[in-house]
């Protein structure tokens, strides 16, 4: 589903949940179809970059993993001064502290044009 539409039940069962939530924060007509599609769009989009991921052998990922402790803070910092400042906090970020905080903007820009349509 990530790179295409199944038009399978799961699928119709998903898009229905999703629906429902955004039009229960208060969006309606295009705009609930919108960002539907932008948290839909945005999600399988990270899935889909985590499945092509796991298909990379445990080399592959071991050394791009490692890029953030390595690489990065080997990087100039005359020519990378914000690499080099925030090395370590790069290094650190986990997979799902990025998924959280995507599915946090998301909701934040659901609930924020919510607000400016009732405002409106």
């Amino acid at each position: 589903m990530a790179s295409r539409t199944t038009r399978r039940p799961n699928e119709f069962r998903v898009v229905e949940l999703i629906l429902g939530a955004v039009m229960e924060a208060g969006l309606e007509g295009a705009e609930a179809a919108l960002h539907y599609r932008m948290v839909a769009d945005s999600l399988l989009a990270y899935v889909g970059q985590q499945a092509a991921y796991f298909l990379f052998d445990a080399e592959a990922r071991a050394a791009d993993e490692s890029a953030w402790t390595r690489e990065y803070r080997l990087v100039d910092p005359r020519a990378f001064p914000n690499i080099t400042r925030l090395s370590t906090e790069l290094a650190e970020v986990a997979d799902e502290q990025i998924f959280e905080a995507t599915v946090g903007a998301l909701i934040s820009a659901i609930e924020k044009r919510a607000e400016t349509l009732r405002g409106a």
